[in-house]
């Protein structure tokens, strides 16, 4: 699944760097400090230090402002690409 191909240290949370992985694939262009305020956001929005699976799941199927939600077919060509990647 996703969540686990982007979990690069496999300690089931997502750090920034590894979220960051995941925000490229769904179209995010910023650079890294850019991504680090966006990552920031969105953990203190939710109250949290990182992305657990959990959360994760609630903000990719989560069409309100503030989540990162993804279509199917949009997962669907994330878990692709994320299989080809070396």
């Amino acid at each position: 699944d996703i969540f686990q191909q982007c979990d690069a240290d496999r300690d089931g949370m997502l750090n920034q760097q590894e979220m960051m992985r995941f925000a490229h694939l769904t179209g995010f262009d910023g650079d890294e400090a850019e991504w680090s305020e966006e990552y920031r956001r969105l953990c203190n929005d939710c109250g949290v230090s990182a992305i657990d699976a959990v959360l994760f799941a609630h903000l990719i199927n989560d069409p309100q402002d503030g989540g990162c939600y993804c279509a199917d077919d949009e997962l669907q060509k994330i878990i692709d690409e994320l299989k080809n990647a070396p």
